[in-house]
């Protein structure tokens, strides 16, 4: 397959429950979360993104502990799954990472809870994916979600996910779960 997925968890720019703008904190629960999410799907990397060294200081520092440290040497699973996570400050360090300064192969999908004008569905991305041959950033946010200013400076919006009811307030792993799994299934002809 000529296209890959990967996967970014922003911190920053999202807003709180009063639609300010903020920096959420990493959570240890989060990378481990999505680390073993994109080694169960073969995704290469995970981009945790925020703009506060000591945010990335003490998520380099968890990481390296399963990577390089005593964790690693007890959880071999562990080590391996950790082994995707990467910390960047910006969204644009991320697609750099990537494919370099050129980016015109990659596109930048966000996801939200909130309905959107001109979102795709899933099926749509997953024909982005496997029949146009696109590589895909798949960025979720954190806190009460992504800035519509974030949102408007990416190619495309995935629609919600819609549960058997009105609630809507999954965490950002359960989302990511469901998404990539979804994105899968079709690949796999389920």
């Amino acid at each position: 397959m000529s296209s890959s997925l990967y996967l970014a968890v922003v911190h920053y720019p999202v807003y709180n429950k009063h639609k300010e703008i903020v920096t959420t904190a990493f959570t240890n629960l989060d990378i481990h979360d999505f680390a073993r999410l994109a080694r169960t799907y073969n995704i290469p990397k995970v981009f945790f993104i925020s703009p506060l060294e000591i945010q990335k200081k003490l998520g380099i520092r968890l990481v390296d502990y399963w990577t390089k440290g005593k964790g690693g040497e007890r959880n071999p699973d562990r080590k391996e799954a950790l082994s995707v996570i990467s910390f960047k400050n910006t969204l644009e360090e991320a697609q750099e990472a990537i494919c370099g300064l050129n980016h015109q192969d990659l596109l930048i999908v966000t996801t939200t809870a909130r309905e959107q004008n001109k979102a795709i569905n899933p099926d749509e991305l997953k024909n982005l994916i496997y029949k146009h041959g696109k590589s895909i950033l798949l960025v979720f946010g954190t806190g009460f979600g992504l800035t519509e200013e974030f949102m408007a400076q990416t190619d495309y919006v995935l629609s919600p996910i819609k549960g058997a009811c009105n609630y809507n307030h999954l965490s950002v792993r359960s989302a990511a779960s469901i998404i990539v799994d979804r994105i899968y299934s079709y690949r796999q002809g389920s």
